[in-house]
């Protein structure tokens, strides 16, 4: 298991545009690049160094795959009380960050790094998947970031 802190970036989001010059063709650019990019190189190299102190540095190709991904989110200002309360959640406070990003292209945004770390083949060798968004403070979770946790099924 890997915790990658920093805020949990998604994926998926593209938006057209016009490539011109001598050949003007359309394509597709990620919508928040600037932000994504250094998230993925973040995850990337922690998902390589922490499968280098596993028995196996990499999953071979076509061997299915597990994978746990808690998604920890710091919680707004809005969701505190004010003055003497001010450590203290609302109690009408969700319990949930079920609000966006997507848990689907924060996953997204996860899988691609563990290709790009070469720690597996391909994310299709994913057989089984468990994606969770939870408030920092909870469940033990003290700060904002991503928990990876992967494994052979057997």
């Amino acid at each position: 298991m890997v915790f990658v802190p920093g805020r949990p970036i998604p994926q998926g989001s593209k938006r057209p545009m016009m490539v011109r010059g001598k050949n003007p063709h359309p394509v597709m650019i990620e919508g928040n690049k600037n932000l994504l990019d250094p998230w993925r190189s973040k995850v990337t190299y922690e998902v390589a160094r922490a499968a280098l102190e596993q028995p196996f540095a990499s999953i071979p190709r076509g061997i299915p795959v597990g994978v746990r991904l808690v998604f920890v989110f710091d919680r707004p200002q809005s969701h505190y009380g004010t003055g003497r309360n001010a450590d203290k959640v609302k109690e009408i406070a969700p319990k949930y960050p079920s609000g966006a990003p997507d848990t689907d292209k924060l996953t997204r945004a996860i899988f691609d790094s563990i290709t790009d770390s070469q720690v597996w083949g391909d994310d299709g060798q994913v057989v089984w998947l468990e994606a969770r968004k939870v408030w920092a403070g909870t469940e033990t979770h003290s700060g904002q970031g991503v928990h990876i946790q992967l494994g052979v099924m057997r």
